[in-house]
């Protein structure tokens, strides 16, 4: 993770509420292609995001198509896509797969077939201000509304300005927000391939290993239940988690699950995973919480 990508993750969890679920750098459908940020609200829709770390300087050249940007290893100029054309192939490409599922499109004949879940797009520039992207010119072959400058994500930023500068980024919105169930339809079919990504994590590592750190729950499990959990498995992992104890996440490379302190991937399997249970094939927010172990409402100690 970029220095950038850490500092627009705290703040998304700074500035939105539980309603939001949040994925960094998660593999799309069977393409496994890598936004790095989705962001899922029930009545807002889904929205993709690319951060780029760029300095205004780094920007050599930029059309609506592809941008020359300097190598920031050899300082050599290199063509990349434009990335808010980058964020929009990712969103389209999240639809098309949904539109696949009967459950999530209009049955209308007008829109018959369309996905019921609305789409957005843009692009986060932590390191270049709005001023600075004005006067360079890029905003003739980058929508505006599209993108969040360095100066519109700071600590101190209005949590409401800055959901706005998110909504802003929508076309269009429905009047009826999504149930849970389209919500978990939603998920399924996005990441199909994520709970195989990270049995594989398991299997791959030795029996024996050891576990590098201790990162424990706080007092506000209940707010990472209710955002990144499925609703109806919230109360059976919160009774797991009270009934260890002094409960902790396991860090393993980027693996990542709930278990007792003080243990080795060898009793992880003989204990861990009944621990998790039904649970831990189907719980996604702990891929977030690999990204970002120092987010709140983690505490590394």
């Amino acid at each position: 993770m970029t220095l950038g990508e850490k500092c627009f993750a705290v703040r998304l969890e700074q500035k939105l509420d539980d309603d939001y679920l949040i994925w960094y750098d998660v593999p799309i459908g069977k393409k496994q292609l890598h936004p790095d940020f989705i962001v899922l609200h029930p009545l807002r829709g889904l929205l993709v995001l690319e951060v780029k770390d760029w300095k205004i300087d780094t920007i050599l050249n930029a059309t609506r198509a592809n941008w020359t940007i300097a190598d920031r290893h050899t300082n050599a100029p290199k063509q990349v896509k434009n990335p808010l054309e980058q964020a929009r192939r990712y969103v389209l490409h999240a639809v098309q797969i949904l539109e696949r599922d009967a459950e999530l499109v209009r049955a209308i004949a007008r829109d018959y077939g369309k996905c019921i879940v609305p789409y957005g797009y843009g692009v986060v520039f932590p390191n270049i201000t709005r001023s600075q992207l004005e006067k360079s010119g890029i905003e003739q072959v980058i929508e505006s509304n599209l993108v969040i400058c360095q100066d519109e994500m700071l600590e101190g930023i209005d949590q409401e300005e800055f959901r706005q500068r998110l909504r802003n980024m929508f076309p269009y919105q429905f009047d009826t927000p999504l149930s849970q169930q389209q919500i978990n339809r939603i998920r399924w079919n996005i990441f199909p391939n994520l709970d195989d990504h990270l049995n594989d994590m398991i299997d791959s590592l030795p029996s024996d290993s050891s576990i590098p750190e201790k990162i424990f729950l706080n007092s506000s499990i209940d707010k990472i239940l209710r955002k990144y959990a499925y609703i109806d498995l919230e109360v059976d992992l919160k009774e797991e988690i009270h009934r260890i104890g002094s409960a902790s996440l396991i860090l393993e490379q980027d693996f990542k699950v709930i278990e007792s302190a003080q243990t080795s991937l060898e009793s992880l399997r003989e204990q861990g995973l009944h621990i998790c249970g039904h649970n831990f094939r189907r719980f996604d927010y702990k891929y977030l919480i690999t990204r970002f172990p120092t987010l709140d409402p983690w505490e590394i100690r």
